[in-house]
């Protein structure tokens, strides 16, 4: 009689260099090591068998997904107990006695990331660290480790008290790390592994990374992934390039099995007995080799009994070439599937659709079936080997390849029913996982619980300082849920819209907002403020054209809602655009005040609006709004409106540079800067950053000041606009030091980023800045045309502010082409306007405009008087740059009235100045003059411009690059950031044209650049 084939657990072959690079790699912390592979390749199989064989250290113990010594290369699972699966679950195993803290040491910490198309903010680490610490009070926690509530509401009894709100999600993402960290550190952990890192959140990653750049870290990591699978911005390439100097760093790529390994592995699964070459042949090409593939063949053939044992021996009962073999593991497992009874099948189904490791009861309820039938189903589905236990009592399906083809072999409506059972019984347990619930009850088109799930799961995402997460978890429900008008208004209060106001995304949320609108029954309270909705979205997206439309048309639906018109309001008076005159922009900000000033408001709120109606009056030019900014309330009565205040300093700190009242800007810039840095602000410090740099390149703070903005142009944590600004700055102290190539493109790119943005106001400064530059480079005609329509826009409009860097300019322009009368004509109507205000700034440009005017007549005296008082308006604000070029127009005017040895002492003694200021550009052009005028060229200071040539600190860069040391080292060498590094290798790269670093090294030692490298650093 022939009896179907016993097939086992599968042996782990095949992989022994890989164990053996793996397990060196280990035994040198700190390690980083990914395992790269395709899906089913054996990654998680290789890991449990080196954390099988490793000896923890410190008495400690493994938790997470531990490893098992009877597992398939490529398998996750084994028997009727799969304690390796990758869906997330944790368990701990092999315990030993716990330290002196009381809470245990845990050695390693296993966290699986689960397939989902949305995962979870820091789950699979929150999943193992859950199971990790079965005492949390024991490891005595610093107040910090309040940040981890929100993530783990179940220790809230165990936990310090929750912290204050965070300034911004990046501050709540940065102290939620530092919070899980010290958890780390307590617990003693030498070893994380993230399998599947494909399928992790950026939190996760960003935690990896944070984990690993600690000083001293002694945490190695270990990550596993699917190249393919990777996301285009995914932050696994970076941990390998930002891993800090001594870390033990391995790369393992894992192919599948050629013919002999397939045959031993088989041959494992069938309690040893030979493969013939000519099987082993036959199931690698059916198979690829990838080893989960051969191991559900293999148990396809032993459950169709193609496989029999007789005489002693395993012979085939058909023709090798009778058995049909499915070429995917998608069709194997489903045939495997079709074989079991249908309460093992209502079984798999139900864990498929949980995609987490959930209790057998969530299951077995899931399921419909009676108790006993169903738990009759689970054991048939773990003794076919497609499901398993993570844990005691807690299920999977045993792979997540295997999960999504049984998942996606349900039909649609029976899914959905099976996402509305399981999210029920989730539900009901404690605490709730709401992101879970979210995808259920959205798959099982549960409007209300859908909606209800998403808000709390964004508020979560949120407080950890996720949040496009909580973001895009509350557009989904938005744009495909069809929520009533009071749900939708909820979920869109909590939108920030702030990661989705661009692409397709964005286009989705206008139309579904713009359909709700569109309803002929919508209440008019409703419609105003889905309204103020949209408009914000559409300006935050660069169309604030239409944004202050939709402002405009909401207003008279917002009676019941003052605080909201008001702020309607105030955009709608902030002077924009070129349709409205400064009296139009007034009356709407006299309008948000007067309709704010009886209303109940909370103090952030009236913060905000008081601060916005000051910063537009003085933006339009008003002396008025010195008293709007005096009622400002800035000091918080709250951590609610604290953030108001900060933006109110911010913003008024901007006007008093825009007026000149450069003291006044200061104080209110450093007031700001010290709440936002105790508070965590991180946004508002990266703001208050750049409005201290603009405000020392005014005030003639030059040292120093160059790096600090390039630092900020190339900090993307702080957001586009805030690099745009230092960009801008960049540029100006780029033409001020003669650099007018690399001034003109960074101006130019300013330039072009600010039109998409819409920024006018930003776009006028820019312009000004290639103007200026046109100027220095002898193209007057040039600068004419950029100052043309926003010199003529301001002068019609009256909104002269937003033309404040270019009246000068254009003047100038004028003048230098024969245009004096036009030029006159600008100069006479800026002087009318400065007139009618206490405007320091404006009053300084006027004295230059009258300058330059007098320059171009026949009376040099007059000219060179009319100089001198500009120079010395600009010293009284102080702007010390600006009043130099004064001097200098001075100077060249005393020499031609005649006073030679006067203008040209005075001539020297401004490139003496400029040049220590950092101004080589102008210092050179004033040498150049001395010369001319048969004198000595000036010994120049300050900040050298080197041209295309290396400077000092280039070639210490270039000479560790040429060593082989890598961007971190050589910035321990140097004592610098490895930001700055990189941009002294940037700016190698680009005076060189070399287009990588190894380029750039060949290129230095063939042009005899860098002659001797120091030797390579060992790691």
């Amino acid at each position: 009689m022939n009896d179907p084939a016993p097939v086992r657990q599968p042996g782990f072959v095949g992989r022994d260099a890989e164990f053996a690079a793996l397990t060196a790699a280990l035994a040198a912390p700190p390690a980083l090591v990914v395992v790269e592979g395709e899906a089913g390749v054996g990654k998680s199989r290789l890991v449990a068998e080196v954390l099988a064989a490793r000896t923890p250290t410190s008495g400690g113990r493994t938790s997470g997904n531990p490893a098992s010594g009877n597992r398939a290369a490529g398998s996750r699972a084994g028997g009727s107990r799969a304690v390796g699966s990758r869906a997330g679950g944790s368990q701990a195993s092999g315990e030993r006695p716990s330290d002196s803290r009381g809470g245990g040491r845990v050695d390693t910490v296993l966290a699986a990331c689960p397939a989902l198309p949305r995962p979870h903010t820091l789950g699979a680490i929150v999943d193992a660290v859950r199971v990790a610490v079965p005492d949390v009070g024991a490891l005595r926690l610093s107040p910090l480790a309040g940040a981890l509530r929100p993530l783990l509401p179940e220790w809230a009894d165990e936990l310090p008290p929750a912290l204050e709100p965070a300034g911004d999600a990046s501050a709540a993402r940065h102290r939620l790390l530092r919070a899980l960290a010290e958890l780390f550190d307590r617990l003693g952990v030498r070893l994380l592994v993230l399998e599947d890192a494909h399928w992790a959140d950026d939190t996760t990653l960003e935690f990896l990374l944070f984990l690993s750049a600690r000083p001293a870290s002694t945490v190695s990591l270990l990550v596993t992934c699917r190249p393919a699978d990777l996301p285009d911005d995914s932050l696994v390439p970076v941990l390998a390039a930002r891993a800090p100097a001594g870390t033990t760093q391995c790369r393992i790529v894992l192919d599948p099995l050629d013919v002999d390994a397939t045959a031993r592995l088989v041959s494992t699964m069938l309690a040893g007995g030979p493969v013939s070459a000519e099987f082993a042949a036959f199931l690698h090409d059916r198979t690829g080799g990838v080893p989960l593939a051969v191991e559900e063949s293999v148990r396809l053939m032993g459950q169709r009994a193609d496989l029999i044992h007789r005489n002693g021996e395993w012979r085939r009962r058909r023709n090798l070439s009778d058995i049909v073999v499915p070429r995917s593991i998608r069709h194997a497992v489903l045939e495997r599937v079709r074989r079991l009874d249908d309460d093992a099948r209502a079984v798999l189904r139900v864990a498929a659709v949980a995609a987490h490791p959930v209790p057998e009861q969530i299951v077995v309820a899931g399921t419909g079936l009676p108790v006993d039938a169903a738990r009759a189903g689970l054991a048939a589905a773990a003794e076919a080997g497609l499901l398993g236990e993570t844990r005691p009592g807690v299920v999977s399906v045993r792979h997540a390849l295997v999960a999504r083809i049984v998942y996606e072999s349900i039909p649609a409506p029976q899914r959905g029913v099976l996402h509305r059972r399981v999210g029920t019984e989730l539900a009901a347990t404690a605490p709730p996982p709401v992101a879970q619930l979210t995808r259920h009850f959205r798959a099982a088109g549960d409007v209300a619980a859908w909606c209800r799930y998403a808000e709390l799961a964004a508020d979560q995402a949120a407080a950890s300082g996720d949040a496009e997460s909580a973001d895009l978890l509350l557009y989904e429900a938005i744009t495909e849920a069809g929520p009533p008008v009071d749900t939708l208004l909820r979920l869109v209060r909590m939108t920030s819209f702030g990661t989705i106001s661009r692409g397709d995304r964005f286009v989705r949320l206008v139309a579904a907002l713009r359909a709700v609108l569109a309803g002929a029954d919508l209440p008019g309270p409703a419609r105003g403020e889905l309204r103020i909705h949209l408009g914000r979205m559409l300006m935050m997206s660069g169309d604030r054209g239409a944004g202050r439309a939709e402002f405009e048309v909401a207003i008279p639906d917002l009676g019941h809602d003052p605080g909201n018109a008001a702020r309607a309001m105030v955009v709608l008076g902030w002077p924009e655009g070129a349709e409205w005159s400064a009296e139009v922009y007034r009356d709407w900000l006299h309008r948000a005040h007067d309709t704010a000033a009886t209303a109940e408001l909370p103090a952030g709120l009236r913060i905000w609006l008081t601060a916005s109606v000051a910063c537009g009056l003085l933006f339009l030019g008003d002396d008025e709004g010195w008293s709007y900014a005096e009622r400002v309330p800035t000091a918080p009565s709250g951590p609610e409106s604290r953030a108001d205040a900060i933006i109110a300093k911010l913003n008024l700190a901007l006007m008093a540079q825009y007026w000149g009242r450069y003291a006044r800007a200061g104080e209110l810039n450093d007031d700001a800067l010290a709440t936002a840095e105790r508070y965590q602000y991180r946004q508002y410090l990266g703001l208050g950053a750049v409005n201290q740099a603009y405000l020392d390149h005014l005030t003639g703070r030059w040292a120093g000041l160059a790096e600090r903005v390039d630092a900020l142009a190339a900090d993307e944590e702080l957001g586009p606009h805030i690099q745009l600004d230092a960009t801008l700055l960049a540029g100006l102290l780029e033409l001020a030091g003669g650099a007018y190539a690399r001034a003109g493109a960074r101006l130019r790119e300013a330039l072009a980023a600010l039109r998409r943005s819409g920024l006018m106001d930003h776009v006028a400064s820019v312009t000004a800045a290639l103007a200026r530059l046109a100027l220095a480079t002898g193209h007057p005609e040039e600068a004419v045309r950029l100052t043309a329509e926003s010199v003529g826009t301001a002068g019609a409009q009256q909104l002269w502010m937003r033309a404040r860097d270019m009246v000068s300019v254009r003047v100038a322009a004028l003048v230098a082409v024969d245009r004096g009368d036009e030029a006159a004509q600008l100069a006479a109507a800026f002087a009318d306007w400065a007139g009618r205000r206490d405007m320091p700034v404006a009053r300084a440009t006027v004295a230059s405009c009258t300058a330059v005017l007098a320059d171009g007549g026949v009376d040099p005296a007059a000219a060179a008087a009319a100089y001198e008082r500009a120079a010395l308006a600009w010293e009284a604000l102080p702007q010390p740059y600006d009043a130099l070029l004064a001097r200098e127009g001075q100077a060249h005017a005393l020499v031609r009235a005649g006073r030679t040895d006067e203008g040209i002492a005075l001539l020297r003694q401004t490139g003496q100045r400029l040049a220590q200021l950092g101004a080589a550009g102008d210092a050179g052009r004033i040498s150049d003059a001395l010369r001319r005028l048969g004198d000595g060229p000036l010994r120049r200071g300050g900040r050298p411009s080197y041209g295309d040539r290396l400077s000092p600190r280039e070639l210490d860069v270039a000479r560790l690059l040429v060593g082989g040391l890598t961007n971190r080292q050589i910035a321990e060498r140097l004592y610098l950031s490895p930001k700055t590094v990189a941009r002294h290798l940037d700016s190698a790269m680009r005076k060189l044209d070399a287009a990588s670093r190894t380029a750039l090294a060949v290129r230095l030692v063939e042009s005899g650049i860098v002659v001797d490298a120091p030797p390579t650093a060992t790691t």
